[in-house]
C-alpha cells in the first residue's frame, strides 16, 4: 500500500517524496506516514484497508470544511487503492492536545 501512497504523492506533486516517515496509529486499521517533499512540504498519507471506513473518514473533513470548521484538507484520494493524502498540521495529535 505504501507504493500506492507514494504514487498518489507523485501524481499530485510531480515528484516522489524525499522522505517517508511512519507515524503513530490511532487504534484503527489505518496506517499513517508523513511524506516530505524536496522543498520541505509535509503531508500526511493514510493507508486504510477497510474501504467503508475510508469512505466515512474522507466524508468528515469534506463536511466539516463545508461549515467552516478547521480540519485538514484532503489533497488527494485513491479510494480503490485505500490511500489518501491530507494536509499536515504539525506533530501534535488531538489526543496530545487534550
Amino acid at each position: 500500500m505504501q507504493e500506492r501512497l507514494i504514487g498518489l504523492y507523485k501524481d499530485l506533486f510531480g515528484e516522489a517524496p524525499a522522505a517517508v516517515l511512519a507515524l503513530a496509529g490511532d487504534g484503527s486499521s489505518r496506517a499513517y506516514r508523513r511524506l516530505i517533499g524536496s522543498g520541505g512540504l509535509s503531508v500526511v498519507g493514510v493507508m486504510g484497508p477497510d474501504h467503508e471506513e475510508n469512505r466515512a473518514f474522507l466524508s468528515f473533513p469534506r463536511a466539516f470544511r463545508g461549515i467552516d470548521l478547521p480540519v485538514p484538507e484532503v489533497y488527494a484520494a485513491d479510494e480503490e487503492g485505500g490511500v489518501y493524502l491530507l494536509e499536515g498540521l504539525g506533530d501534535t495529535s488531538l489526543f496530545d492536545a487534550l
